[in-house]
């Protein structure tokens, strides 16, 4: 069963990339009494911390940092057929306060709204929390928004592409409601080409992913 949570637990605003890699070394060495310093340290550096409430948050480490069922089960799912169905509820029951919200019609300034009223955090910080519920999300195969992704002009399904010049095209996107990219043309032209999220990718792929998109996600415009 879930490890209970103290209300002082933050939203993780670690890289997920780092939490899959902290499952993957216990999936490869076995899972540690303790997920502390001294497990992650020399491996992750300053986000071990990160990685720890990662954990506790989750529900997957106690106060101390001890392990149990339940973050055994999500090691041993990692990588498999049933990692959806396990991870799902890990998150469901963390981010019950998010889930409150239509996750699969919600906008991106909605998200973020509900992250604020729900545990208190803005600016940054913020957009490090939500970025790794909406990388953790969609991992999990929940059913998610296209427009969580407005900003970094990544969508869930095809996008057909439009034969209007470039500059015009730049102009009409600047003139709509869409929050700004920070950065230069070719910064934009990037995203342009960026492409869709496929579940069926092997791990090392989706990690990759997920490192990049993070990083376009922090160039793009802070949400108010």
């Amino acid at each position: 069963m879930l490890k209970p949570r103290a209300t002082a637990f933050k939203p993780p605003d670690v890289p997920y990339e780092a939490f899959t890699r902290a499952l993957r070394l216990f999936k490869e060495g076995g899972l540690p009494a303790r997920v502390d310093r001294s497990v992650l340290s020399p491996r992750f550096g300053a986000k071990a911390v990160g990685v720890i409430a990662a954990f506790q948050f989750l529900g997957l480490a106690d106060a101390k940092g001890a392990t149990g069922d339940a973050s055994g089960q999500l090691v041993d799912a990692l990588d498999q057929e049933q990692w959806p169905r396990v991870f799902s509820p890990i998150l469901e029951s963390a981010y019950a306060p998010i889930f409150e919200i239509d996750l699969a019609t919600a906008t991106l300034h909605q998200l973020n709204e509900q992250f604020a009223t729900a545990y208190g955090i803005s600016g940054e910080g913020r957009r490090k929390t939500v970025f790794f519920f909406i990388s953790a999300a969609r991992d999990a195969k929940l059913d998610l928004s296209n427009y969580l992704f407005e900003n970094s002009r990544i969508r869930g399904g095809p996008r057909e592409r439009s034969a209007r010049p470039a500059t015009r095209r730049r102009k009409e996107r600047a003139s709509t409601e869409v929050e700004p990219m920070r950065g230069s043309a070719a910064l934009e032209a990037l995203v342009e080409k960026f492409p869709d999220f496929d579940p069926a990718w092997p791990d090392e792929i989706k990690q990759a992913w997920f490192v990049s998109f993070r990083e376009l996600m922090s160039r793009v415009a802070p949400e108010h």
